[in-house]
């Protein structure tokens, strides 16, 4: 009776099982389909994948038109970037092109401006009211400028492709929120700040890619090779280099800064791929003190825009944390110290064009979607808070005011009489528009002062660019905690109360002129090693084979004293007539700025004798420097600038792969940059060692190359213990979140430190004190070696000038060694712990790079260790 039943709840059973087995199939088919379309859509998306779905004007090419691909599918070369923005505008009256520079590499940076049509016709009139209104505290501005600035890392390139798309949606949106952002502000995009960086890496991405995508991180489209895009032609980051400006790069686009002086200022760029996506504020401890609350209230109510558009995409993100806006030589942070609001984007990068992160596939184009966004909620921000950034601009160049009240003070410089390294200076302080003035020093014959007045529209910047840093909320940064331009001049600093001299008119920097055409040929020429540009002269003297010497110890000569480090040039010894020795100086002074004095004896009236053993002959350098895997792109890249465009040096780059097989007899000197260099092996010690046989050759390592040579017997410094940190038991000495915030203090972003430096020691010819400020990354040090004049340079007991030294290393920082030298041999070895080319900035340090150069071998073998 019951089985039928049975049977039938059996068989009703079966087809719901086989019902909902169909319907999960279908719901799992559903699923892959979805999941593909949205793999396709963000690896082969279209327009409407990234931009508002609003009308366009049907006669400009959209990007993907343009380059016969959709943003993500490739990364778009910089030259068809130029070109994509040169034909926007021709085909729109909404844009006007400026180009404002030359990279090293002679490619165009450009700045797109855009706004209504009637604003770009009278773009200049625009530009000049809101600049003027500024510096005379008229502030008559009736636009908001947004200047948008993407992928100043050159590999970071989701930015750059992503102004491409922002640029079309402005040049060719059809719709009234297009038309109000255009009609009332005018915006700026720099769609790639570092072109050399950029092409070298959308180059490389570009010859990796597979027709079918390969995701997984390990493949080689994912791994550039040293020292990838990041940097420019000289690898340099160009992101620290807003402050000092030492690259064409930077150069312009300071200028056009300051030119517009904008009211907000995006700064777009890429963090690793396992990141979602940032934007600031950062962490509010970690801001520069000089930076008005307001600006962090604005930098704060714009965020809430770029959530809303995030939202909307149902993108991952995060702020108020990592990040942070206290080193003013970066991007996000340098426009909060110019009255402006400076805004980090950091975008997780698929360094390629798709890869597989801890939260999927990460592809380009979702990358640049990201990017679009927030540019877009950053216009959005920038027009409906028009009022507030306006009354914040003034704000900013008011408030100075209360700080200074009637105050006529300033910042005092003490000159060295260097025409060449002022020139430096005073070219970072014009661009920056810092007035300052000039006057005699009567302490010093020939020298001078340069005043700073607190009273001028720059003042934060001022501030900013020349006070110490001692104290801090906050013990961790992003980068440097110091950055001091008088220390890194060398330029003692005092604040005075006013101008020293009234109405005093301001006279150029000295230059020494040519020399007077000469009445009879001179015994010789002696060259003053005090110049900055003495390097360069000696150059070219050495590689058009006149010989010179070194003064190894101080003489007085016609009633002029002249230190060690003097280059005598004697006439009698040259294959050349006096005339073309005369007209060659001649040429140098021209160029360098240095001085040269013809004299006419060979007695001195104190000291050795021109024609004394006391003067070391000097050889034409050949100079190696390693590079590749395992190097400090960075120190390397500061090297090769420093003898490349400041000293007009010829340099060799040598592979570390390859650097075993090549042939080292031609070079007598070889440079290894800070590094680590692991993965050399027997062959490289025994390449250095057979090298090192040959007299007058000299190795000089920077920093952690040093480790090297020590552990492969080649030198012999010792580094500085820690000191040992104390053992707790206690279970809450500690908390497990307090690692994340802690590990950051344990680290030395970058210091100024005195130190005491033997000035009658070949590697520091050329200063007059015993003291240098040095600037210092990094946690090594070394003990000072115990034989005589083996350490020409220690830090000074308390050593700190300026930025954060964690607690740990005061014991052990103090009185270790920032030099020292061995001999290995009948060659030398120099280390130096601390780049004196930092940055290209550092100039006060710059000469002791030159000195191993030119005077390494000079240095006697009874002063080294063995």
């Amino acid at each position: 009776m019951n089985r039928p039943k049975e049977e039938l709840l059996k068989k009703k059973n079966n087809n719901l099982n086989q019902r909902q087995f169909a319907m999960k199939k279908i719901i799992l088919f559903l699923v892959f389909l979805m999941e593909f379309y949205r793999v396709e859509a963000t690896l082969r998306p279209d327009l409407q994948y990234f931009l508002p779905d609003i009308p366009y004007k049907e006669h400009i090419k959209t990007p993907g038109d343009f380059f016969g691909f959709e943003m993500g599918e490739w990364h778009v070369s910089h030259d068809g970037m130029i070109a994509y923005y040169r034909y926007l505008e021709s085909q729109s009256s909404r844009i006007k092109i400026k180009e404002y520079a030359r990279s090293y590499e002679n490619r165009p940076l450009i700045l797109v401006q855009i706004s209504a049509e009637e604003n770009i016709s009278q773009l200049e009139e625009i530009r000049e009211k809101h600049s003027r209104g500024i510096k005379n505290g008229q502030f008559t501005s009736d636009k908001i400028v947004l200047y948008q600035a993407y992928s100043v890392h050159g590999n970071e390139a989701s930015a750059s492709q992503a102004a491409l798309l922002v640029a079309y949606y402005l040049a060719a949106g059809d719709s009234e929120e297009v038309e109000k952002l255009l009609s009332n502000m005018v915006i700026l995009i720099d769609p790639c700040l570092n072109p050399d960086g950029y092409q070298r890496f959308s180059t490389w991405v570009n010859m990796h890619k597979n027709k079918n995508l390969s995701t997984d991180p390990n493949d080689r489209e994912f791994s550039e090779y040293w020292p990838g895009g990041r940097t420019n032609h000289y690898w340099f980051d160009l992101n620290r280099d807003y402050l000092m400006a030492q690259h064409p790069e930077s150069k312009g686009r300071l200028k056009v800064f300051h030119d517009w002086k904008p009211h907000v200022y995006t700064d777009f760029h890429e963090m690793s791929p396992n990141s979602t996506y940032f934007f600031m504020p950062g962490v509010p401890s970690r801001t520069f003190p000089l930076t008005l609350p307001t600006n962090q209230t604005l930098t704060d109510k714009i965020s809430h825009y770029h959530v809303q558009a995030l939202d909307q995409l149902g993108s991952l993100y995060y702020t108020r944390e990592d990040f942070d806006d206290f080193y003013i030589g970066k991007g996000s942070t340098f426009p909060d110290i110019n009255g402006c609001i400076g805004i980090l984007f950091e975008q997780g990068s698929s360094r390629g064009h798709g890869q597989q992160t801890v939260n999927g596939l990460l592809s380009f184009a979702f990358a640049i979607r990201n990017q679009v966004a927030t540019s877009l909620s950053s216009q959005k921000a920038s027009y409906e808070l028009r009022e507030s950034l306006s009354a914040f601009q003034k704000e900013f160049y008011q408030s100075h005011r209360k700080k200074i009240g009637n105050s006529k003070g300033g910042y005092l410089l003490s000159l060295d009489q260097d025409p060449g390294k002022l020139q430096f200076l005073t070219q970072i302080l014009d661009l920056h528009e810092i007035e300052y003035e000039f006057y005699p020093d009567n302490a010093k014959p020939y020298a001078q002062k340069m005043f700073l007045p607190f009273d001028q529209y720059q003042y934060y910047l001022l501030k900013g660019m020349f006070e110490r840093q001692l104290t801090f909320t906050d013990s961790i940064f992003y980068d440097v905690s110091t950055w001091t331009v008088s220390d890194a001049f060398g330029y003692p600093l005092t604040v005075v109360d006013k101008f020293p001299i009234k109405d005093f008119p301001r006279p150029d920097p000295p230059i020494p002129v040519p020399n007077a055409k000469l009445s009879s040929p001179p015994y010789g020429y002696l060259l003053s090693w005090r110049d900055y540009h003495a390097p360069s002269a000696l150059n070219q003297l050495l590689i058009n084979n006149i010989q010179c010497r070194v003064a190894r110890e101080p003489f007085q000569l016609e009633n002029k004293d002249f230190p060690q480090g003097t280059i005598w040039i004697p006439s009698s010894l040259q294959s050349v007539d006096s005339q073309i020795l005369y007209s060659l100086i001649d040429s140098l002074v021209e160029k360098y700025h240095v001085t040269f004095f013809p004299v006419y004896t060979g007695l001195t009236q104190k000291g050795p004798s021109l024609g004394s053993s006391r003067f070391y002959p000097l050889t034409n350098k050949t100079i190696a420097m390693v590079v590749g895997n395992g190097v400090s792109a960075s120190s390397a890249g500061e090297i090769w600038h420093q003898l490349d465009q400041r000293y007009d040096i010829i340099i060799t780059k040598i592979d570390a792969q390859f650097f075993s097989n090549k042939d080292l007899s031609s070079y007598n000197t070889i440079l290894l940059p800070d590094g680590y260099y692991s993965s050399w092996s027997n062959r490289e010690v025994e390449s250095l060692q057979n090298w090192l046989q040959m007299e007058g050759n000299t190795l000089i390592t920077l920093g952690n190359a040093a480790l090297w040579t020590l552990k492969n017997q080649l030198s012999g410094p010792a580094l500085k213990s820690k000191p040992s940190q104390k053992k707790t038991a206690n279970p809450n000495a500690r908390k497990y979140l307090d690692y994340f915030e802690e590990r950051g203090t344990k680290s030395i972003g970058g210091i100024i430190l005195s130190s005491i430096i033997d000035n009658t020691h070949p590697l520091f010819y050329g200063y007059e004190s015993d003291t240098l400020m040095v600037f210092k990354r990094g946690s090594q040090f070394w003990e000072p070696h115990s034989g005589e004049s083996v350490t020409p340079m220690v830090y000074s007991k308390n050593p700190l000038v300026s930025g954060y030294l964690p607690p740990d290393y005061k014991d052990t920082i103090g009185e270790s060694a920032g030099v020292l030298i061995f001999t290995k041999g009948r060659g030398k070895v120099i280390h130096i712990a601390d780049s004196p080319v930092f940055r290209a900035y550092w100039f006060q340090s710059n000469k002791i790079l030159a000195n191993a150069l030119f005077f390494g071998s000079s240095i006697h073998s009874g002063t080294t260790a063995k």
